[in-house]
């Protein structure tokens, strides 16, 4: 009985010590006007034990390949492909 509890308590404090990430699709409508368009965009929520953040996962892939580029100390930058 000892064990089965020792154990049950070391999962507890393991799963509990993980950050959790969940993918949202997220639908709005831009404009008021035209609500029939739709846009969607998928999001993230990141739940630690420091708090909580909400961001698109879009932006956070834009994010990490711009640290890249700062991260590699480059000069210039070719913006011919961004639209």
């Amino acid at each position: 009985m000892k064990k089965s509890s020792l154990l049950f308590l070391l999962f507890a404090v393991f799963f509990s010590a993980q950050n959790q990430r969940f993918s949202y699709e997220y639908k709005f409508v831009k404009d008021s006007t035209a609500k029939d368009k739709i846009t969607s965009e998928m999001m993230d929520l990141d739940i630690t034990a420091k708090g909580s953040k909400f961001y698109s996962s879009t932006q956070k892939i834009a994010d990490s390949l711009l640290e890249k580029l700062y991260a590699q100390n480059t000069e210039t930058f070719d913006y011919s492909g961004i639209t």
